[in-house]
């Protein structure tokens, strides 16, 4: 179920309408790192800037909770 969840809104991260893809960006950075962030990935080259930057902030809040745990 998740990873078909994570293909469904790696799909909406590729449509037409920013609004569309801040909001799967949103939910892929809510999902876990197996299922969203290949897609996460793939949303840095989003034309949009803002969309590419929310992508940004959505990995690096990953990045800083993955230290947190690890230490």
């Amino acid at each position: 179920i998740k990873k078909a969840a994570a293909r469904v809104l790696g799909i909406a991260a590729k449509d037409s309408d920013p609004g569309i893809r801040l909001q799967a960006i949103e939910n892929l950075g809510k999902m876990e790192e197996k299922y969203g962030n290949k897609y996460l990935l793939a949303a840095l080259k989003d034309p949009n800037p803002f969309v590419r930057e929310r992508v940004l902030q959505v990995l690096n809040k990953r990045q800083t909770q993955q230290q947190g745990n690890s230490s």
